[in-house]
């Protein structure tokens, strides 16, 4: 039986994190520095660094750059050991960065948001997503966009019949404010009896999530479930199997809800494509991508090709273009190529509009890198097309670097850099941008909500505040956003939560190449029935000989206010005969919402005739 550690909680998670803030400035928190140190090309030594603190980045023609103010930390946690396994996931102008971090021995997943535009971090602490009392947690973290909610993937150790097994979870995040909407993780896998399960991948296929995971049964299998956006996992089709001795597995989504899985095989080595449609409990079809000697494959969409990357020995990345065709019943359009050399970890690929970017970690000259390597959309390599990111230390463990892409000038890459003020590795991101200069000039304007299209407010509930938006131009630089009706500008009072009705709110930027214009529907609807609370006591007695008065009831109603004079009321109370009534008071307000009935009792007593 495994020896279990207590969990850290959110609590005392942001307690440690505010006091050793406070320690390192008085260089009392951590460790001792190691022999290594000193500052790297391309790296950020101010250990307390949160945002961008520069302008944006002048880009040449075809230039592939990084930001200036490269290597970032997310968070710092001096009573933390090592944050590792990267995973940056693109949202509504903003990122997701999830990482793993070791807390005494606690394993901890933890995860910021970064906005696109300036690399701001937006969240002051880290968001918690969970926390295992095991230290050797195997599995990955990652994460899906749903166009409202990330969910976050990982594993997680619990009880069960076979001593504890490792399970694989997910709670959903808010892209708006970062509110980790599921109190409790949701359970993904339900692989009975296995005591492995691991490296889960997900994407979201425009209806459903989509997550697949390995779990060693009788050698290591695939296998997948779909979740759908309101967290509920699809019961039907929980846990179905999609290939058997396979691992490593990555997902990637394509045009109307089918994706590509790409997976290694056992024992050959091979790297083989399952295409999943719909909420298919198996992949239709499978493609052998490479027939031996690959590993590690990651794979990502265009909009048009899917490209597939994988390691072979010696250090070798290479690809391979992948596009689905039913007619033909082949999806491949051409053969493998080599994308670069000296790689020493797993390559990662995301794509924009017109190139996919190739991220590894390589040996340069006797130096460690972070290199991408940009690739076209027709499966070219030219000369130039390897950029260094970051210089690496060498005490750096080596691991798959993370990257997302919202557009050529809208790249996060998230990676492991070991530190050696704090004596363990932290992660780090940086922006990059791949924009050719004339692209700035004929690209159109676009606008980014800020939280839902649509709003439903509750009526008489507090004052409505307008969540904004960001526009960008055509390479992705921040525009200003002029708001109509939000509340907070000269066009409109902006939508009245205190009056039932529908409200459009607008938003319009503009530059020398056009212009963009968004709008946002908030519902004002009356659903809560109005109060109903008696004057005087519920039950008193009348003395017979006299009229008895009705003491009455008010009414209030959070939308329509003071409603006492609508109030109806049944039963009669006679002074003159002894008995016992009953008054019973009921109202229905102009949205149509009852209220709970209220009754009086009243005795008449003592009559003398």
């Amino acid at each position: 039986m495994m020896t279990m550690t207590p969990l850290v909680n959110s609590s005392r998670l942001s307690l440690m994190l505010s006091l050793c803030t406070l320690l390192s400035v008085l260089s009392a928190c951590g460790s001792t520095a190691p022999a290594e140190s000193g500052p790297l090309p391309g790296d950020v030594e101010d250990v307390m660094a949160r945002t961008w603190t520069s302008g944006k980045d002048g880009v040449a023609p075809s230039a592939f750059t990084p930001s200036s103010e490269a290597g970032v930390p997310i968070f710092h946690s001096y009573v933390s050991k090592s944050q590792v396994t990267p995973s940056v996931t693109a949202g509504n102008g903003l990122y997701l960065v999830v990482w793993k971090e070791f807390i005494a021995d606690t394993a901890m997943i933890l995860a910021a948001r970064v906005r696109a535009s300036d690399g701001a971090v937006l969240d002051a602490s880290p968001l918690v997503i969970d926390t295992q009392t095991q230290y050797e947690s195997v599995a990955k973290p990652t994460a899906a966009f749903d166009g409202t909610n990330f969910l976050v993937v990982y594993g997680k150790y619990r009880p069960s019949n076979y001593s504890y097994r490792e399970d694989i979870f997910g709670k959903r995040v808010r892209a708006s404010d970062g509110a980790v909407l599921d109190s409790g993780p949701i359970q993904i896998s339900f692989i009975s009896n296995s005591g492995i399960t691991q490296n889960p991948t997900v994407t979201f296929t425009g209806s459903y999530f989509l997550v697949l995971w390995e779990t060693m049964v009788s050698g290591w299998s695939l296998y997948g479930a779909y979740v759908q956006p309101s967290g509920q996992v699809i019961t039907t089709t929980s846990s179905f199997a999609v290939a058997p001795n396979a691992f490593n597995s990555q997902l990637a989504s394509g045009p109307s809800g089918n994706s590509l899985a790409v997976w290694s095989e056992t024992p050959q080595g091979r790297i083989r494509v399952g295409w999943l449609t719909g909420t298919s409990h198996q992949a239709i079809l499978f493609f052998t991508v490479a027939d031996s000697g690959g590993s590690n494959p990651a794979i990502a969409y265009n909009g048009s090709t899917f490209l597939v990357v994988w390691n072979e020995a010696g250090g070798v990345v290479k690809a391979r273009r992948v596009r689905l065709s039913q007619v033909q019943g082949q999806p491949f359009s051409d053969t493998s190529f080599t994308v670069g050399t000296g790689a020493i970890s797993a390559a990662t690929v995301s794509a924009d509009a017109q190139n996919f970017h190739v991220t590894y970690e390589a040996t340069r000259d006797g130096a460690r890198q972070l290199i991408s390597t940009r690739v076209t959309a027709d499966g070219v390599v030219a000369s130039g097309a390897e950029n260094t990111l970051s210089d690496l230390r060498t005490s750096t463990g080596a691991e798959r670097p993370a990257s997302a892409s919202l557009g050529a000038d809208q790249k996060l890459v998230a990676y492991k850099q070991y530190e050696p003020a704090v004596g363990y590795e932290r992660i780090k991101f940086r922006r990059v941008s791949d924009v050719v200069a004339s692209d700035c000039t004929t690209g159109q304007p676009s606008i980014v909500l800020n939280g839902d299209a649509t709003m439903t407010l509750e009526c008489g509930s507090a004052a409505y505040v307008d969540a904004g938006a960001h526009a960008f131009n055509g390479c992705g630089d921040a525009l200003p956003v002029t708001a109509y009706n939000s509340g907070a500008d000269s066009s409109g009072p902006g939508p009245n939560s205190g009056a039932v009705g529908s409200y459009s709110v607008g938003y319009a930027a503009w530059d020398a190449t056009g212009s963009a214009n968004a709008s946002r529907t908030v519902n004002v609807v009356d659903r809560t029935p109005p109060v109903l609370t008696l004057k005087g006591p519920a039950h008193s007695t009348h003395m017979c000989g006299s009229q008895w008065v009705d003491p009455g009831v008010t009414a209030t109603d959070t939308c329509y206010g003071n409603l006492t004079a609508q109030v109806w009321h049944t039963g009669e109370v006679n002074g003159w005969a002894e008995g016992t009534y009953t008054v019973t008071y009921t109202l229905t307000d102009t949205g149509g919402n009852s209220t709970t009935p209220v009754q009086r009792t009243v005795e008449v007593v003592d009559c003398p005739w």
